[in-house]
This record gives C-alpha cells, sequence and structure tokens, in this order.
C-alpha cells in the first residue's frame, strides 16, 4: 500500500504528461567524430637545471581524433522548445589519448518550416587523460582523471523524419583534478560532427 501512495504522483505526472510525450520522439542516438583538445595536462615531474632536490611537475596540451556518441532521452516538448536528457561518451585509446563520460541537460529549438536544429546543453562527468610521462628513467604512460564539466552549442539540419547531419557542435568546460589539486586542473575543448537517428 506504501509504494502504490508513493507512485501515485508518478503516475499522475506522466498520465498528464502523455499527450506531450506521445507527440514528442522519445530517443535519439548520435555517433561522432569528437576532436578533443586538453591543455594543462600533466605529464610527470622533472629535475630543473641546477636544482637537485626540488621535482617540478610538468604539463602539456594536446589534440586527440577521439570519436563518441549517445543517447537523448526526450523529456517534454512544448511547442518547438525540445528538453532532454542526454548521456554521452567518447574515447581516444593509446598514448595520447582521451576518454569522456557526461550527463546533461539539453534544450533544443525546432523551428516548424526549418530544417535546422540549435540547442545548448550543460552536462558533468568524467574525463581521463593519457599522456606520454616526461619523468626521468620512468617513461610509460601518464595517467589524469578528473570531475568535468562542459558547456556545449550545436547545430543540427533534419534530413528526414528519422535522421539528422549533426553539422557542428562546440563544446568547452573544464576537468577538476580529483585528488584537489588546483594547479592540475585542465581545459577542455570538443568540435563533434556525425549523424542522429531519432525514434
Amino acid at each position: 500500500m506504501r509504494r502504490l501512495a508513493l507512485l501515485a504522483p508518478i503516475l499522475l505526472a506522466l498520465i498528464l504528461l502523455a499527450p506531450t510525450l506521445a507527440h514528442a520522439q522519445i530517443l535519439a542516438f548520435y555517433g561522432t567524430f569528437s576532436p578533443l583538445h586538453a591543455s594543462n595536462v600533466q605529464t610527470g615531474v622533472y629535475i630543473p637545471a641546477g636544482i637537485a632536490v626540488i621535482n617540478q611537475e610538468a604539463y602539456t596540451s594536446f589534440w586527440t581524433p577521439a570519436f563518441g556518441g549517445g543517447v537523448t532521452f526526450g523529456i517534454v516538448s512544448l511547442g518547438p522548445v525540445h528538453v532532454g536528457f542526454d548521456l554521452r561518451g567518447s574515447t581516444k585509446s593509446g598514448t595520447t589519448g582521451a576518454d569522456t563520460a557526461l550527463g546533461g541537460i539539453k534544450l533544443q529549438l525546432k523551428p516548424p518550416f526549418l530544417p535546422i536544429k540549435p540547442y545548448i546543453q550543460g552536462s558533468v562527468g568524467y574525463l581521463a587523460t593519457r599522456t606520454p610521462n616526461v619523468t626521468p628513467n620512468q617513461g610509460g604512460t601518464f595517467t589524469n582523471q578528473y570531475l568535468a564539466y562542459e558547456g556545449i552549442a550545436g547545430l543540427d539540419y533534419r534530413l528526414n523524419h528519422f535522421f539528422d547531419v549533426r553539422v557542428v557542435e562546440l563544446g568547452i568546460g573544464q576537468g577538476l583534478d580529483i585528488l584537489g589539486n588546483a594547479n592540475s586542473n585542465t581545459t577542455l575543448f570538443t568540435v563533434n560532427t556525425g549523424i542522429v537517428a531519432h525514434f
């Protein structure tokens, strides 16, 4: 009985939103080519010339040609404005490489007589980077893990009822060092393009 009482508000909300949700496409899957630029990425430590004791952290910046994809769940449609929850990820294996996993809210405008669909989005999640380890006598890969956030703006072009081209998507954000070292926070910049399928 208690479970029914807890579910009642959710069921009522679904009943009230049913006409809106039925009109909207519920799912959109996409695959993208997702180049990623990370700057201020720690890549090991070195000993400055003439100093025998103090190790200095070394940093680098890099582009990596990642591939990504994701899914957007439609939440509600109010006229030409559509709100959804977006889950996405990208990867470029190896060294130098990076992985992302982000989730956030997407706000998209779908003008009734135009094939373009501009959108904005705010996402939070995870970023990992891999760079060559520059620490003397170590070699290998230096890895970093971050709590990441990103602001995104993009433009889709409708091909037909089921498919869009993601013309361009630009994102900028930051990776916050999970260990709390503010000097190791990284700046994140992404450029995406790809195909979107609606269901």
